[in-house]
Protein backbone atom coordinates (compact mmCIF):
# COMPACT_ATOMS: atom_id res chain seq x y z
CA UNK A 1 0.00 0.00 0.00
CA UNK A 2 1.46 3.35 -1.05
CA UNK A 3 4.36 1.35 -2.51
CA UNK A 4 4.96 -0.63 0.70
CA UNK A 5 3.92 -4.09 1.89
CA UNK A 6 1.48 -4.24 4.77
CA UNK A 7 0.13 -7.04 6.92
CA UNK A 8 -2.91 -5.30 8.42
CA UNK A 9 -5.69 -3.33 6.77
CA UNK A 10 -9.20 -2.35 7.77
CA UNK A 11 -11.72 -3.29 5.07
CA UNK A 12 -14.16 -0.41 4.68
CA UNK A 13 -16.14 -1.41 1.59
CA UNK A 14 -16.17 -3.85 -1.31
CA UNK A 15 -16.54 -1.81 -4.50
CA UNK A 16 -19.02 -3.60 -6.73
CA UNK A 17 -22.23 -3.14 -8.66
CA UNK A 18 -25.64 -4.13 -7.29
CA UNK A 19 -25.60 -7.13 -9.66
CA UNK A 20 -22.21 -8.29 -8.41
CA UNK A 21 -23.35 -7.88 -4.82
CA UNK A 22 -26.51 -9.93 -5.48
CA UNK A 23 -24.50 -12.67 -7.21
CA UNK A 24 -22.00 -12.81 -4.34
CA UNK A 25 -24.82 -13.04 -1.76
CA UNK A 26 -26.52 -15.77 -3.81
CA UNK A 27 -23.28 -17.77 -4.07
CA UNK A 28 -22.71 -17.52 -0.31
CA UNK A 29 -26.28 -18.61 0.48
CA UNK A 30 -25.89 -21.63 -1.85
CA UNK A 31 -22.49 -22.46 -0.32
CA UNK A 32 -20.69 -21.86 -3.62
CA UNK A 33 -16.95 -21.44 -3.03
CA UNK A 34 -16.23 -17.73 -3.52
CA UNK A 35 -12.83 -17.77 -1.82
CA UNK A 36 -10.88 -16.82 -4.91
CA UNK A 37 -10.70 -13.86 -7.23
CA UNK A 38 -9.57 -10.27 -7.19
CA UNK A 39 -11.87 -7.63 -5.73
CA UNK A 40 -11.75 -3.85 -5.71
CA UNK A 41 -12.00 -2.72 -2.10
CA UNK A 42 -11.72 0.46 -0.06
CA UNK A 43 -9.43 0.05 2.93
CA UNK A 44 -7.86 2.17 5.64
CA UNK A 45 -4.55 3.80 4.85
CA UNK A 46 -1.32 2.10 5.95
CA UNK A 47 -1.55 3.69 9.42
CA UNK A 48 -5.07 2.26 9.93
CA UNK A 49 -6.88 5.59 9.43
CA UNK A 50 -10.37 4.87 7.99
CA UNK A 51 -10.88 8.59 7.28
CA UNK A 52 -8.27 8.37 4.50
CA UNK A 53 -9.65 5.46 2.42
CA UNK A 54 -7.47 3.84 -0.24
CA UNK A 55 -8.78 1.85 -3.21
CA UNK A 56 -6.86 -1.36 -3.88
CA UNK A 57 -7.27 -4.57 -5.83
CA UNK A 58 -7.23 -7.43 -3.31
CA UNK A 59 -6.59 -11.04 -4.31
CA UNK A 60 -8.50 -13.19 -1.82
CA UNK A 61 -5.78 -15.85 -1.97
CA UNK A 62 -3.38 -13.34 -0.35
CA UNK A 63 -5.53 -13.09 2.79
CA UNK A 64 -4.01 -15.12 5.62
CA UNK A 65 -6.48 -14.31 8.42
CA UNK A 66 -9.60 -12.25 9.08
CA UNK A 67 -10.62 -10.60 12.33
CA UNK A 68 -14.18 -9.28 12.63
CA UNK A 69 -14.97 -6.24 14.73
Amino acid sequence: MCGESTENIVLLKVNCTEEESALFASNVSKQVDTNSGVYSVSVSDKSGNPLNPQSVMLDLENIKAVWAK
